[in-house]
């Protein structure tokens, strides 16, 4: 490009100047090279680049023309002088032939373009200035936003999350702070349900850093769920300083037994995870109270003989099979105290052995009045184990093991299906049936838990 190497047609053979090359600059890198070659591009060319550069690998005129103020034609003329040394290229490469951008196989022009390389996709967006960057990404931000349906906005919500992100400094309007808010938020939870942990983390966070201190007054809801989702994230990154730090922020301003009870599902996973299942019985006792389950700090072998009378005695207006039919619970306290007590029970088997009857009690017990939920299950299959290891009562054990696997389908509760299947077939069904019988529905679970 700079004459340093050229071909003499006089004596037919290539000729270089080594002085002026051993006096040139060696690039430290490749991008240090193309930020130099794209940065010969005319003015135009460049600032197409630049903002198509925002996009990400590829781009479309479209939303650049209407960035720009311009036409998708009078940008088609200037991105031609970055094709022609294939800095881009049409996303549909019959579109570019003898040295114009050609229309397709219909007579369209082209107007999305992919980097040759993300090394040029680097070089173009290196060359907007630090100061222009905020103000690019939020235009370009608004302008996705506005123009997009629920659908479109669900496929590319990181997309847009991104560019408000990047422009978040310059959202000074209140309203508009409170929608990225709920937007960043909504991205968040969406990494979350995907196992994004890091993700989900980061856009927690970002939520947060658009909601000031006024908002748990004035928008309560919105600064639980980010807080929240950022002590969760903290916790499922094995963060469990700063997990502790933003539930202890939480519970000093949560305003029910409800949220109170989220928070104590994370901090009891925290402290299981921690191999510290004592501390993780002893913060689950008191919220359970609060819900309305009441289980003893210390309970002996009469306690839990007291509890398996309760429960004959109320289970004897219910035949077994019918209890698949029960309504589904709805009750929201219950429902909390289901989630906690089945994070809290494997804890109890280990580490407090009389607890965990109790706790398949509770479960029986809350069924039975409120409606089965997915811990029902979990509830009759241990009742099963009990029946059958402690009672004998194999054939009635063995209806609460079926019981328990029928609750789990029809709720297609998969989450479940690993420890159902494995309490259920490995130490009911084993008592009336052969083990060969049941390794197909072993392997079958160790795929759903593996999922």
């Amino acid at each position: 490009d700079h004459g340093l190497i050229a071909f003499n047609k006089e004596v037919m053979k290539w000729e270089w100047m080594e002085d002026l090359i051993r006096s040139q600059r060696v690039q430290e890198n490749v991008v240090d090279l193309m930020i130099r070659r794209v940065g010969e591009l005319p003015q135009r060319t460049r600032d197409v680049l630049k903002t198509g550069a925002c996009f990400g690998p590829s781009f479309d005129l479209v939303p650049i023309a209407k960035l720009r103020g311009s036409s998708v034609e009078e940008l088609l003329t200037d991105v031609w002088a970055a094709v022609k040394p294939m800095f881009i290229v049409p996303l549909n490469t019959t579109q570019i032939h003898a040295g114009h951008v050609m229309g397709g196989a219909g007579g369209a022009a082209p107007r999305q373009f992919q980097f040759i390389h993300d090394r040029v996709q680097q070089a173009a967006y290196s060359l907007i200035g630090e100061d222009e960057k905020p103000a690019l990404h939020l235009s370009i931000a608004r302008l996705l936003f506005k123009g997009m349906d629920e659908r479109e906005l669900d496929d590319q919500l990181f997309d847009v999350v991104h560019h408000f992100t990047l422009g978040k400094s310059l959202l000074k309007d209140g309203t508009e702070r409170l929608s990225v808010a709920e937007l960043t938020l909504r991205a968040g939870e969406k990494a979350r349900a995907s196992a994004a942990f890091p993700s989900a983390r980061n856009f927690a966070h970002a939520a947060l850093a658009l909601l000031d201190e006024n908002s748990w007054t004035t928008d309560y809801t919105l600064r639980f769920r980010a807080g929240f989702l950022a002590a969760e994230s903290a916790y499922l990154c094995q963060d469990f300083t700063e997990m502790e730090r933003l539930a202890e922020d939480l519970s000093s301003h949560a305003r029910d037994v409800l949220d109170r009870a989220r928070i104590a599902e994370v901090r009891i996973q925290a402290l299981m995870a921690k191999a510290e299942p004592i501390a993780a019985i002893h913060h689950a006792l008191p919220i359970l109270r609060e819900l309305g389950v009441k289980l003893p700090a210390n309970p002996g072998t009469l306690d839990v003989m007291i509890g398996m009378a309760k429960t004959e005695i109320r289970l004897r207006k219910f035949k077994i099979e019918d209890l698949l039919h029960l309504p589904v619970m709805t009750d929201p306290a219950k429902l909390a105290a289901s989630r906690i007590l089945e994070h809290v029970y494997s804890s109890a088997y280990f580490a407090l052995p009389n607890l965990y009857p109790l706790i398949m009690f509770a479960f029986i017990r809350m069924s039975l009045r409120y409606g089965n939920t997915a811990a029902s299950a979990v509830g009759y299959s241990a009742y099963g184990v009990i029946l059958c290891g402690m009672f004998r009562q194999i054939e009635r054990g063995n209806r609460f093991g079926k019981l328990s696997l029928d609750l789990m389908r029809q709720l297609m509760a998969n989450h479940i299906k690993a420890k159902i299947v494995q309490v259920t077939q490995g130490f009911v069904t084993v008592w009336k049936h052969h083990p060969d019988t049941v390794i197909d529905s072993f392997l079958d679970a160790h795929q759903a838990g593996m999922e």
